[in-house]
């Protein structure tokens, strides 16, 4: 029997299952060895050299208000960062406080006061600002760093 194709828009980079749902792929076809599950319910299909927003998309699928933020942010906007800093690999997610704090393997969660314009949409992805970035680098970068992140937003 012949494995069903993925559409295009799931075959080009990380999905979630409720994703896969909602485009009519069977649980099962979610499960099948082609696809690399990297956390619950997120899945990337193997080989699929997937980089950026494309990469990242599924865990801003996993409900309507989780965001990318902080280092991961900065990477999106192509903000260089220190060396210790771009060896944290981790996923870093936000939702709004009031709302229970991203946990699943390689994501460093986070619960943030979130103000009208501080999250855009960014290739493809739900991603803070520019300027939210800044101010959620600012509490994790020295001084000099800092304003070399804020030179390569500006």
């Amino acid at each position: 029997m012949r494995r069903l194709e993925l559409p295009t828009f799931l075959a080009d980079g990380s999905f979630s299952v409720l994703a896969a749902d909602a485009a009519g792929i069977p649980r099962k076809r979610t499960r099948a060895q082609d696809l690399i599950t990297v956390s619950r319910g997120v899945r990337v299909p193997a080989g699929s050299g997937a980089h950026g927003g494309a990469a990242l998309r599924a865990y801003c699928q996993l409900d309507d208000c989780t965001v990318l933020c902080h280092f991961t942010a900065a990477r999106l906007w192509r903000v260089g960062l220190p060396l210790w800093a771009d060896c944290d690999w981790r996923i870093h997610l936000a939702r709004p406080r009031g709302g229970s704090i991203p946990k699943r393997a390689n994501v460093a969660g986070h619960r943030l006061a979130l103000a009208p314009g501080d999250v855009v949409m960014f290739a493809g992805v739900r991603v803070t600002s520019p300027e939210r970035t800044f101010l959620d680098l600012a509490a994790a970068l020295p001084l000099d760093d800092l304003v070399a992140a804020g030179d390569a937003l500006v």
